[in-house]
């Protein structure tokens, strides 16, 4: 009897030495409780992973996943589509175990007196973990850009930003080269009061139509005193009536047109780098009508066999040519 009493005595002392020394030893996911708050001197920094916190938790300390790099578009990459794929390095944890929860990506560029603004923020996103496609409708051409992204683990613990990289995107495509329709290159006798038309607007990128611009020359090749410009004319896109008086007869003349395509920029503007305008169409000519003859005296026509008539002075009428 004696000696059971002694034995559970013993066991009683080495109970209550165990619980005051490491506590409930329970573990609750990641987190032990110890009861004796001292214990924490004892342990720090001798557990690896392990970080004794107030009160005498010790709690285990799950590593952040590696800073990712961007690796494409790579830094410094010019004509970027609008529509861009981002790629990042492929995700890395320290713990064993630990899997790629989210990625977050982010774009911003610096607009005017130096501000700089986020265009895009993926914010937490689990399907796009190491790359992404950029929506239509989010970059606009002949723009500078900088990009980064970070990781989260499945411990909820994100990664350090990648460090930032810069691409510019592609320039705002010219519309395509219009061509003269009418009158056709090299026409003869033609009104003085005449239709200039060309080829309908097109354009790579589906911009609309803005303008035209519309020159006519006596000197071919050389526009740099035509005898009309119309200038940026929102009106006359496709086509355009002559001015009267503008033209002169039997006078050969030459002439090209121009479209231009609306784009704004949201920073810079409307047409940054000056690409709204189409190349000039090729040159084509046409000759305009003879001069009217004008009687200046009372005159004798004759009309088909012995029929005589008069025509007063100031009657206009053409010549014509008599086959016999």
């Amino acid at each position: 009897m004696e000696k059971r009493l002694k034995a559970i005595a013993i066991l009683a002392l080495v109970s209550i030495f165990f619980t005051t020394l490491f506590g409930y030893g329970s573990a609750k996911g990641a987190e032990i409780t110890f009861l004796y708050p001292n214990l924490e001197a004892a342990i720090r920094g001798t557990i690896g992973k392990f970080e004794v916190r107030g009160g005498g938790v010790l709690q285990y300390a799950n590593e952040a996943p590696a800073q990712p790099t961007n690796t494409s578009p790579v830094d410094r990459a010019t004509d970027v589509s609008l529509t861009p794929l981002l790629e990042s390095s492929a995700f890395f944890d320290p713990d064993v175990g630990d899997t790629h929860a989210a990625s977050q990506w982010q774009i911003t560029t610096v607009g005017t007196h130096n501000i700089r603004w986020t265009v895009f923020d993926s914010e937490e996103d689990t399907c796009n973990l190491t790359s992404i496609t950029i929506p239509v409708g989010t970059l606009y051409y002949y723009t500078g850009y900088d990009w980064r992204v970070r990781h989260k683990d499945s411990y909820g613990n994100w990664s350090d930003w990648s460090a930032e990289t810069h691409f510019s995107t592609i320039a705002n495509q010219v519309p395509s080269q219009p061509i003269n329709i009418s009158p056709p290159d090299g026409a003869t006798d033609v009104s003085l009061t005449l239709v200039l038309q060309s080829s309908v607007f097109s354009d790579h990128e589906g911009d609309a139509h803005a303008a035209s611009q519309w020159q006519i020359t006596t000197k071919p090749g050389n526009y740099s005193s035509p005898v009309f410009d119309s200038g940026r004319d929102a009106d006359n896109v496709t086509s355009i009536a002559v001015p009267i008086g503008t033209l002169t007869h039997s006078t050969t003349y030459y002439w090209r047109v121009r479209h231009r395509q609306i784009y704004d920029h949201p920073i810079w503007g409307p047409c940054p780098g000056g690409l709204c305008w189409s190349d000039w169409s090729t040159e084509t000519s046409f000759t305009t009508e003879g001069e009217p003859w004008r009687a200046s005296s009372w005159v004798w026509v004759i009309i088909g066999i012995g029929a005589v008539t008069s025509l007063a002075a100031g009657t206009i009428f053409r010549r014509y040519l008599i086959r016999k």
